[in-house]
């Protein structure tokens, strides 16, 4: 194991040689790779086997490094083994360019000479922080793996005061940034259930023992019986027969008092040793259920998990109650669907909430049960990354769009392939359904939007936007007004007639436009920049041909910005009234807005890095949030308190959605997973056991199955 592992790009090697040797003169032991080689299977599997044992991985950001392949590669490597990160930025970077990890954490500045100096005392206060608890975390990290690597070979499990450090290790993990892995977790868990397991066979043998001793004692007891009759049977025989008889008759009775007496020892000690296996079985629920505690409100995955295996160890009250807190915590995990590889990045219901589609990175949209989190197809045909894909209002096709510039319209029964249109010559950005039965808009990266006919594959109209990427462009209410935006440019533009909407718009207030998203009745717009939101009134019936229509008079939100950070909106989301606005910063934060006047009614403040999307649920009553830094948050829309954290997902969450009843979400991650969660609690049981009688076992290599009358399905 060593202290550090340094990752850079090689044309920062000057600063990499320079902060080698500061952490030298410090007494820390570091990994760096000095060689310029290409990378070769053998090369990676050398640097990960260095990530995986050191205890900090510090990453040299720069504008080099953040678009470095192999610099991704290790630190989705660092972040997968759960290690504690620390970037040290040496020169401006495009925010847009760093890894969503790294952008989530504080980083140390050491971009001038001046800055050197406090950087290394910086960064030596943050290694030694928790020094003890990362050097433990590694140890295990690396005894979890070599476990794992040998198909869960059971010499490698941790025994005795080994497995009692790791449980109190693990026990401690709730207030730490740097948490448990997966990995560690089922490791200390299984080797405890083997420590028990071997408790047992050692209690059976001992209880063996004791039968046989028993046996024993009365087989001598007859012994002694069958001498005693012998003896009088020769009674009239000589004197020293006699005298041996009697003899032989002290000698038996004297060997079985002392196998009685050894009975008695022995059924003793099995009866402390029972107890004392007992004693230590409630102590292990005890710090299994308090642990779980712990765990409920940073991971809620986790902490069921732990609460499972306290009550599986012992029945105790706490364990029961702490089953009892995992179950009923609202945003609990209902299904991991597993199966694209990269990024998702978009996760959609259909209109009665009995399915899923996902869009990933990987080329392909997948169909998912909502039920049960089954796959029922993959979609495949995309050449290249699919960017949305998203349901008809009839549930019965499937439009998916992607890097390729293609769009595919699917049987969404049998998976088949309907249409595909030659949408636009590079990336689309927006896909999305018209109110109209069969209408389909686009808009690419090369600056125009077009509406298709979905089921000729036709094109109907097409407007040319600006020579930028389309960033945003919607339907209005009736589906006979576009809106498109690009980073300074906004126009409307009347889908019936084939022509643009002359608008007095002034723009000029705004930075760089960001999103644009008419109210569903059709009478606003609300634009987004970097920092402030725009909503315009719109009259009853636009004017066309040469009458212009005025739209200079916006009601301007500014949205809350911390003085440390200043990003744009990602998302602008109406209520479905239309008198609330929801709006979502790249600097972690969201707020919602009283729509007439301009009013700040909630501030929401809790995610760690930008927030990508927030969604109104059907009722109103609360908002959802996806952040980069790998939650998804539900908040009350009244005064913006904090109902659920959703934990789970190992990369940024890039997309959250509603169920038509409200009463479950989906997301989309960069980690390669969709989730399915439960927002309503389920009803408190009378006991825990009543729930652990519709679990399955454990399986060979400590991972747990789940299947129960609550919907719950973890593998």
């Amino acid at each position: 194991m060593t202290d550090i592992f340094i990752s850079y790009s090689r044309k920062d090697i000057a600063y990499a040689r320079l902060l080698h040797e500061a952490l030298k003169e410090n007494d820390f032991e570091t990994w760096i790779d000095w060689q310029d080689i290409p990378p070769s299977t053998d090369w990676l599997n050398e640097v990960y086997t260095a990530i995986e044992g050191a205890d900090t991985f510090i990453f040299i950001l720069s504008g080099s490094s953040s678009i470095s392949e192999i610099c991704q590669f290790e630190i989705d490597h660092a972040d997968k083994n759960n290690k504690r990160l620390i970037p040290i930025m040496i020169d401006d970077v495009n925010p847009s360019q760093v890894h969503p990890v790294l952008a989530a954490i504080n980083w140390i500045f050491s971009r001038t000479n001046d800055e050197f100096q406090p950087a290394i005392e910086k960064l030596i206060e943050a290694i030694q922080t928790d020094y003890d608890w990362i050097k433990a975390h590694t140890r295990l990290q690396l005894r979890a793996l070599e476990w794992e690597r040998t198909s869960y070979d059971k010499s490698f499990f941790l025994r005795g005061t080994d497995l009692m450090g790791a449980e109190e290790w693990l026990t401690r993990s709730g207030d730490k940034q740097t948490q448990p892995t997966a990995l560690q977790t089922r490791y200390i868990l299984a080797s405890r259930r083997a420590a028990i397991q071997r408790q047992r066979v050692t209690l059976g043998a001992v209880l063996l023992g004791l039968l046989v001793a028993i046996g024993l004692g009365f087989v001598a007891w007859n012994q002694r019986n069958e001498a005693v009759s012998q003896s009088n049977l020769r009674a009239t025989s000589q004197a020293d027969a006699e005298a041996a008889s009697t003899l032989a008759v002290g000698e038996s009775w004297q060997r079985a008092t002392a196998e009685m007496q050894a009975v008695s020892e022995s059924y003793q000690r099995a009866t402390a040793e029972s107890d004392a296996l007992n004693r230590a079985s409630v102590a292990l629920s005890r710090q299994l259920a308090s642990a779980s505690l712990f765990q409920l409100e940073v991971d809620q995955e986790l902490a069921l998990l732990l609460a499972i295996e306290a009550m599986r160890e012992n029945a105790t009250n706490e364990a029961d109650g702490a089953l009892q807190r995992a179950l009923v915590h609202p945003g609990r995990t209902l299904h991991l669907l597993l199966g694209h590889t990269g990024n998702v990045y978009s996760a959609n219901w259909d209109p009665e909430g009995l399915r899923i589609v996902s869009s990933g990175e990987d080329g392909t949209a997948r169909v998912w049960d909502g039920q049960t989190g089954e796959i029922l197809m993959v979609l495949e045909g995309h050449q290249g990354a699919v960017t949305s894909a998203i349901w008809d209002i009839n549930g019965s096709i499937i439009a998916s769009a992607g890097k390729d510039g293609t769009v595919r319209l699917w049987d969404a029964s049998t998976g088949l392939e309907k249409v595909t249109i030659k949408a636009h010559p590079s990336a689309i950005n927006i896909l999305a359904w018209g109110p109209e039965k069969n209408m389909l808009l686009t808009g690419g990266e090369d600056g125009y939007i077009r509406v298709w006919d979905a089921a000729t594959g036709a094109a109907l109209v097409e407007f040319f936007v600006f020579d930028q990427p389309i960033t945003h462009a919607a339907w209005n209410g009736d589906g006979s007004l576009i809106i498109a935006c690009t980073d300074n440019t906004v126009k409307i533009f009347n889908a019936k007639t084939n022509s643009e909407v002359l608008m007095n718009l002034d723009i000029s207030i705004a930075v760089a436009l960001t999103f644009v998203e008419w109210s569903h009745d059709g009478s606003r717009i609300a634009l987004g920049d970097f920092g402030s939101i725009y909503v315009y009134n719109l009259p009853e019936v636009f004017a066309l041909d040469d009458e212009v229509v005025d739209l200079i008079d916006p009601i301007r939100y500014d949205h809350a910005v911390p003085a440390m950070m200043f990003a744009g909106i990602n998302h602008v989301d109406w209520n479905a009234n239309n008198t609330r606005i929801l709006s979502v910063s790249g600097n972690g934060t969201a707020e919602i807005w009283d729509a007439e006047s301009g009013e700040s009614k909630a501030f929401l403040l809790g995610h760690t890095a930008a927030v990508n999307s927030g969604v109104w649920s059907p009722n109103n009553e609360m908002v959802a949030t996806a952040s980069d830094d790998g939650t998804a948050r539900i908040w009350k829309s009244a005064n913006g308190f904090e109902v659920s954290k959703l934990t789970g997902h190992r990369g940024p969450v890039l997309q959250v959605a509603w169920d038509p009843s409200g009463t479950r979400l989906v997301t989309a991650s960069a980690d390669g997973s969709v989730r399915i969660w439960a927002i309503e609690a389920v009803d408190q049981l009378s006991s825990a056991t009543a729930f652990l009688q519709e679990f399955s076992s454990w399986s060979p290599d400590g991972s747990l199955l789940i299947s129960g009358p609550y919907g719950y399905s973890i593998w």
